[in-house]
């Protein structure tokens, strides 16, 4: 990220003016940055995590300037903010251990694709030192939202030319910038690369900053997980992973809510490939907030 010197204070803070920033952040960061000396003589807090109740300890001052929930909760009258212990029973391990990286850094780490290899794709002799066996052919990409919204004319046989518009305008879209990043995601490349958790990672810090009102981390989080969609190659074979996505952000967000938006406008680029997928018609059944989302969207591509 782009270094800024000149930080915004919350009203009443202390920090002198040539205090050390712990991060480098956005330009327009509204949470004040402290001094790392501030930083190491606030308390600990321990964080309780996940179903296996994982403990984790971070510094007070760090967490506070996040915003305002989570300064209520460790400086408040709570019961958490009195015994500097708190319990987040719904956050897995990977994922907090991202929060903080986040709340420290102002920036995270992206989780890795599972490699999923079965019969199709381990090449096994009939023989020792056979060379009879015929090689599998690897799995070929699908249309691609950057492939659809490349030439609007030519998408004819992948929905039309309102496939192809709606695809230009969810890649050309400058509703998920960010003007002090430049994200490059890792791009896949094989049907064997489970995206799942990548695009999980992003989603779940997404959800803590919406329950925290955690704007910037939000904010930094939903680029991600654009820029990754977008330069998504799409399998036959992955297109579960999309549905999974969808379920995850529509179980744990509400109606009107911007990933929501972003999430049905890319499946409905790509809606014809979903429907190729039986888990699709159970996404549809179990999320009906998805379903009705959709079918709107759907309806900009009838003439």
């Amino acid at each position: 990220m782009a270094k800024d010197d000149t930080k915004a204070k919350k009203a009443g803070n202390n920090t002198t003016s040539n205090a050390q920033d712990i991060a480098t952040g956005p330009t327009d960061s509204v949470y004040t940055v402290p001094t790392f000396d501030a930083i190491l003589k606030s308390r600990p807090i321990t964080f309780v995590v996940g179903a296996n109740k994982t403990e984790f300890t971070a510094h007070a001052g760090v967490l506070t300037r996040v915003s305002d929930p989570i300064e209520v909760l460790l400086d408040g009258h709570m019961k958490e903010a009195k015994e500097g212990r708190v319990t987040w029973d719904d956050v897995d391990d990977e994922t907090f251990v991202r929060f903080i990286q986040w709340a420290y850094t102002e920036d995270y780490s992206t989780a890795e694709p599972d490699i999923l290899l079965d019969a199709s794709n381990i090449q096994i002799g009939a023989s020792a030192g056979s060379s009879t066996s015929k090689p599998q052919q690897a799995e070929k990409p699908l249309h691609s939202v950057q492939d659809r919204s490349v030439d609007t004319a030519s998408q004819t046989t992948q929905g039309g030319v309102r496939s192809g518009d709606m695809a230009k305008q969810f890649t050309t879209s400058t509703d998920y910038a960010l003007a002090y990043i430049d994200f490059e995601p890792r791009i896949n490349s094989e049907g064997c690369e489970d995206y799942t958790k990548v695009f999980f990672c992003h989603a779940y810090l997404y959800i803590i900053a919406d329950k925290y009102d955690i704007t910037p981390l939000s904010e930094l989080s939903m680029h991600k997980l654009y820029a990754t969609l977008k330069a998504f190659k799409l399998y036959s074979s992955r297109v579960s992973n999309i549905l999974s996505l969808a379920e995850l952000v529509f179980e744990n967000t509400c109606d009107g809510d911007k990933m929501r938006t972003m999430i049905v406008h890319y499946c409905a680029c790509i809606v014809e490939d979903l429907t190729k997928c039986e888990k699709f018609h159970l996404t549809l059944q179990a999320y009906p907030d998805f379903s009705s989302a959709l079918i709107t969207k759907m309806t900009e591509r009838l003439d």
